[in-house]
């Protein structure tokens, strides 16, 4: 059985003030805001009213609407199936799910309305990670607004993990590292077992039983493929973080860019049917409006907002906007042979579709099953809200040619209403040619250096097949200088104390790059031994509770004996003498923190980090202890057979045991299930009263925070039922066996199932006449015997008052209608032979004619 535990997050509002009040959340712009995997709260729409411009939920609008709206807002933990229900005593719900950041402008998920007779209206789908979604509830039919439940509850089945390292996108060229990192979470509890790094989903790269989960891939296999991460934990629940493609390139090749983001295009947003000629090279789009990606329009009302750089139309009706956008750009090559592979990077909302001289390489995000799309294809919606760059790889052969070629993209929307529109573009290539090769002269990996410093860096940079455009300069990724000609150096003035990486980077004229990089490490001026936290980044958030796990570097101009790592000035974390560096904070401190390590050296030396603040969110807190909500066989039950008990429990519950369960005091032989649901095998009690407790040492609790034990003592989560014999006896056998044809028949031997008592000679009936005898050789087995019948069919049958019934305090009686309780025979009797044959005859002879015989 799949495991399945889910986080219970509980936050309540309590609404106070006179009944026409309006609720505090009745506009959008004041939507409460929910948190975490389940989300329990209680809400109102009484007072409530509805926004100009604010939708209907789809499909249940006009009578059924009540126009008296609460709003919430949920950002989606993890990609998993989802429930959102609403509903409440005599509160006959609506719900709905919207994307979006105005409330005129949202974009419709999901919609859906409590059934007739009942309260509750329930959605279920599947969010997209990170996510913000709006949640809209009312009740149907103007005049019935009332109080509320909502829950938020996501199905999650294992460990959260991130895949941190590499980037979406990276592209290298062998030689090459990688570096792969992830970060976990528990939110079901437990502990992480194994990180297991994979490239195109199933081939291992490295595992770690620990964290850091960090892993210098070197090498990689050339191609373009996915990585991913893998964590389980102890209980064997599985998580799976998403996918990062990368680019490794095979030493010879080099990576150029064709298109880069922001780049030109031309558009046009006048809502016709461009049919396919627009696509084509020699089309003429002279008369097209143009201007720099990002093109769109309705991301400055994102937070944080994020206007386009061009504003692109919808047409005259904001709810009936134009469904396709077209997009044209023209870029030149001049070595089209040399192409090996286009990188395709996409910034959509919501679909697209894109062509290359004509020939469409690329569909992105239409409905499954859409087969065919023209300009009035709804695209599905974009679950990232158009901030993510999708990439693709795309075979450069027969598709780029030398000289011009044109790229154009349509962009779909994926509802009339839809909130906004989003388009920008990247295209790479990969080509066959010998990058340049570049190497730092200056200062050697792992230099010192003591500030106030000066630290000349020199290089060299060659290309055997073509020629060296320009060399560029970077300290901890940033951008300092670049030199077009040799001597390829610069000065770098006043470094900051502390570790950084040095890069050098090359670009030749083919759009080949090759690089270079050393660690340089600079003290102040009486060397004092530097230190300096890598993970979590600085201003990093935290859901509690949690296990940090904090890495660092270190320096000394000596020898590093200790890293100690420290958090709020004096709580010692952990303490580390070995590279790399590491200590995790178990059950981080709540609240905003400040991270240090401090360094000590052979001489004793001391040196402390720069602080890194974190922030841990703390739960709300667990109010409410388990109870079990329903059980099978329910109490005062009746039942026949016991062999396994199903419970229920109000919320899901960890250390569950089959010994913490006792029937009339015997604990159960197992149990399966988890989370909220479990069922324990037990073996059968004796008939009669059963009661069923819980053992005094059961260790079953919750998961919230701090978590609350279950009460095994209380009333209700005790309970007693009946086990009854409720099986009726039958015939299990005869002798003649049913269906026999025999010669003689005078008496039948009954063998019935179970024990019986009432039986007497007459309830056996032979072709409707009662036995005349009986003899009782047991209590299952009995003799009728009766005068033999005329030969013939033979029905067997039993008296409709018979008294026959089982032994047990049910008395269950014998079922003379049911399957196998009648039968018959065929009784052949063997003929009186009265003149055998060989008989010995007396004769005389005739005295009288024939035909006068004697009288």
């Amino acid at each position: 059985m799949k495991q399945l535990r889910t986080l219970l997050v509980a936050v309540f509002f309590v609404f106070v003030g006179s009944a026409l009040a309006q609720p505090a959340n009745d506009s959008f712009a004041n939507r409460f805001t929910l948190n975490g995997l389940l989300v329990i709260t209680n809400g109102t729409t009484v007072g409530a009213t509805q926004e100009a411009g604010e939708p209907d939920i789809t499909g249940f609008g006009g009578n059924n609407d009540g126009n008296q709206t609460a709003w919430y807002q949920w950002v989606a933990p993890a990609s998993a199936p989802t429930v959102l229900r609403a509903g409440g005593n005599n509160y006959r719900a609506l719900i709905g799910a919207y994307t979006g950041t105005a409330v005129n402008g949202l974009t419709t998920v999901a919609t859906a309305q409590a059934p007739n007779n009942q309260t509750n209206a329930t959605i279920t789908f599947t969010p997209s990670a990170g996510t913000s979604y709006k949640i809209k509830v009312d009740r149907r039919q103007p005049g019935n607004a009332g109080t509320f439940s909502l829950v938020v509850s996501q199905a999650v089945s294992g460990p959260l993990i991130s895949l941190t390292s590499p980037a979406n996108g990276l592209s290298v060229t062998n030689p090459a590292n990688v570096t792969l990192n992830a970060t976990v979470s528990t939110p079901l509890g437990g502990t992480v077992t194994n990180v297991s790094f994979f490239y195109q989903a199933t081939n291992l790269i490295a595992s770690f039983t620990s964290s850091p989960y960090t892993f210098i891939w070197a090498n990689p296999p050339a191609g373009s493929y996915p990585v991913s991460a893998r964590a389980t934990d102890d209980s064997g629940r599985v998580g799976n973080s998403g996918a990062a493609n990368i680019n490794v390139r095979s030493p010879g090749y080099f990576l150029a860019s064709l298109v880069t983001t922001g780049s030109i295009w031309k558009y046009l947003d006048n809502g016709t049917d461009q049919g396919s000629a627009w696509t084509a090279t020699g089309f003429d789009d002279s008369a097209w409006a143009s201007g720099p990606a990002e093109l769109g329009y309705g991301d400055e009302t994102d937070n944080p907002p994020r206007p386009a750089a061009t504003t692109v139309g919808f047409g005259p009706d904001p709810q009936n906007k134009y469904v396709t956008i077209y997009f044209r750009h023209a870029f030149v090559v001049s070595n089209a042979t040399s192409l090996n592979n286009l990188i395709v990077r996409l910034l959509r909302d919501d679909g697209a579709v894109v062509w290359l001289n004509g020939t469409p390489v690329w569909v992105n995000n239409f409905p499954a099953g859409t087969t065919t799309i023209d300009y009035q294809t709804l695209a599905a919606n974009a679950a990232d809200d158009g901030v993510t760059y999708f990439t693709a790889n795309v075979p450069a052969a027969g598709l780029v040619v030398q000289g011009t070629n044109v790229l154009a993209v349509e962009i779909h929307q994926g509802a009339l209403n839809s909130s906004d529109l989003s388009f920008d573009f990247a295209l790479d290539v990969e080509g066959a040619g010998a990058p340049p090769t570049v190497a730092i002269t200056s200062p050697t990996n792992n230099a010192p250096f003591f500030a106030p410093a000066n630290i000349f860096v020199t290089s060299t940079a060659s290309d055997i097949d073509g020629t060296v455009t320009n060399v560029d300069f970077f300290v901890d990724g940033v951008k300092l200088a670049q030199r077009t000609t040799v001597p390829y150096n610069f000065i770098w003035s006043s470094p900051a104390v502390g570790a950084h990486v040095v890069r050098v980077e090359a670009t030749d004229d083919g759009g080949g790059t090759g690089a270079a990089q050393i660690d340089v490490v600079v003290y102040n001026s009486v060397g004092t031994p530097v230190a300096q936290i890598t993970s979590p980044a600085n201003d990093a958030v935290f859901d509690g509770p949690t296990n940090l796990t904090i890495t660092a570097t270190a320096h000394s101009t000596n020898t590093v004996t200790n890293l100690q790592f420290i958090a709020n000035g004096s709580v010692v974390i952990g303490n580390d003498a070995t590279s790399p560096y590491s200590a995790v904070w178990n059950n981080a401190a709540f609240g905003t923190n400040l991270l240090t390590a401090i360094v000590t050296d052979a001489q004793n030396r001391r040196g402390t980090s720069p602080p890194v603040r974190v922030v841990v969110i703390a739960p709300p807190p667990n109010l409410h202890a388990p109870f079990v909500s329903s059980r099978t066989p329910a109490a005062g039950a009746n039942v026949g057979a016991l062999t396994s008990i199903q419970v229920t429990f109000s919320e899901s519950v960890v250390g569950v045991g089959a010994a913490d369960l006792l029937v009339n005091g015997q604990p159960a032989t197992g149990v399966t299930g988890t989370g909220s649901n479990y069922t324990f095998t037990v073996d059968q009690p004796n008939y009669g009263a059963i009661s069923i407790t819980w053992a005094v040492g059961h260790g079953i609790e919750d998961i919230g925070f701090p978590p609350l034990a279950f009460n095994g003592a209380a009333s209700s989560n005790i309970w007693n039922f009946t086990l009854s014999d409720l099986q009726a006896p039958t015939i299990a056998a005869q002798v003649p066996v049913a269906g026999a044809v025999v010669t003689n028949l005078s008496s039948i031997q009954v063998t019935f199932s179970e024990n019986v008592q009432g039986v007497n000679a007459g309830d056996l009936l032979v072709n409707g006449t009662p036995a005349s005898g009986i003899t009782v050789n047991s209590p299952l087995n009995y003799t009728f015997s009766f005068a033999q019948p005329a030969q013939g069919g033979v029905n067997i049958s039993w008296a409709g008052g018979h008294g026959i019934t089982d032994t047990s305090p049910s008395l269950n009686g014998f079922n003379a209608a049911g399957g196998g309780a009648n039968w018959s025979y065929t009784l052949t009797v063997p003929a009186t032979v009265l003149i055998p044959s060989n008989t010995v005859w007396r004769f005389i002879p005739g005295t009288s004619e024939a035909s006068n015989p004697i009288q």
